[in-house]
Parts: structure tokens; C-alpha cells; sequence
């Protein structure tokens, strides 16, 4: 009976105090916990509370009047979508060629994307009437150099244009979009459900 009259009494005075949304928490101080708190960011379990802060903990993210599933990490909830934490490295650049020694044709001529074997005359001595050399000419033999990200220095090969390295937090690309790093497993987005209308009041949590 104490108790219920307590707990009347300290409604009252949240009411008043805060009047808009009124909290009651209480929690273990040995775990750094207030004993008795009407602060709603405070730690500690639920009590009773007033809207908007009456979302079940199932649904506990409170977004645009509606209560949702919270978003998983690396995720944002906007609504019934859960988006991407993510970060905007900029445009890919073009890939550079690596030398003709560097794509592994030392000694052959430089033609810009091509590296090509010279073209050298050979003289031959007669060897024989079964065995005889021709003068003539050998080489001509070409090859395309390896396109690289080497040039630019922080950047990764990614669908055939150099990309800025994604930042180790969020270390994963956005299938189809490159240019974007982010941190979760389920690409861009997803969704979370419907939202429901939370209660005026709520006891526990």
C-alpha cells in the first residue's frame, strides 16, 4: 500500500517536473546504477513511463511516432529501413599501365598501353645443304602492359577503377557502388518490420 502510494506521489511530481514524458527507473548502485531515477537516458530497469517512451524493448527505437526493432550495428533506422553506416570515398580514377619491364617484357619497346619486341635482322653462315640459315628478321612480338593502382597509392582495384581504401570501421563496399564503405553484412539496407503506435503508459519494461 506504501509502495503504490509512493509510486503515485513520485508520478505526480515527474509529472509536473518534466511534462512531457515522465520515467521512473530503478537500478543496483553497485553496478553504477541510480537506485530510484526519472532521468530516461539514466541505467537501471523500467518502471513505468509516459509517451513517447512506452515502446516494448522488442521494438524499443522510437522513430517518427512508431516503435521499431532496433537496427542492427553498423545500421541506422529511418522508418521501417535499416541503412548503412556508411562513408563516401570519392569516384574511382583510371588505371594506370605499369612499365614493359614491370609487366615483364624487359627489352621490348614502349607504345603506350602495348610493349613490343624490335624487330631485328638475323645473319646466318651457310651450315650445310640440309641446314642452312637465311638472313631475315626476328621480334616484332607484342604484349599489353598491366593496368595498376600502383600511381595513385592508397587505392584498391575495384571494378577496373582505383577506389580510395575503405576506413578500417567500416571495411566493407557496397555491392554495385563502390565508392561506398560501410560496416554491415546486409548490404545498403533492410527492413525491420511495421512500426506500432506506442502506449500513453507503460508499466516495466
Amino acid at each position: 500500500m506504501w509502495f503504490l502510494l509512493i509510486l503515485v506521489i513520485a508520478i505526480l511530481i515527474g509529472l509536473l517536473k518534466y511534462r512531457e514524458t515522465f520515467v521512473i527507473k530503478y537500478g543496483n548502485p553497485f553496478d553504477d546504477e541510480d537506485l530510484l531515477s526519472f532521468d530516461r537516458g539514466a541505467k537501471g530497469t523500467r518502471i513505468f513511463s509516459t509517451t513517447p517512451d512506452t515502446c516494448p524493448s522488442t521494438k524499443s527505437d522510437l522513430d517518427a511516432g512508431l516503435c521499431y526493432e532496433p537496427c542492427q550495428d553498423g545500421y541506422h533506422g529511418v522508418g521501417p529501413v535499416c541503412w548503412a553506416n556508411s562513408v563516401n570515398v570519392g569516384i574511382g580514377l583510371v588505371l594506370q599501365p605499369r612499365s614493359c619491364e614491370d609487366s615483364g617484357f624487359r627489352g621490348y619497346e614502349d607504345w603506350g598501353l602495348l610493349c613490343q619486341n624490335p624487330i631485328r635482322a638475323v645473319d646466318c653462315k651457310f651450315r650445310g645443304l640440309f641446314n642452312e640459315c637465311w638472313p631475315g628478321l626476328v621480334g616484332g612480338e607484342i604484349g599489353a602492359k598491366q593496368l595498376t593502382c600502383d600511381n595513385y597509392g592508397d587505392r584498391d582495384n575495384v571494378d577496373a577503377l582505383c577506389y580510395k581504401r575503405c576506413p578500417k570501421n567500416l571495411p566493407n563496399r557496397v555491392p554495385g557502388m563502390p565508392y561506398l564503405c560501410f560496416e554491415g553484412s546486409r548490404g545498403l539496407s533492410y527492413g525491420r518490420g511495421v512500426g506500432e503506435i506506442p502506449p500513453i503508459m507503460r508499466f516495466g519494461e
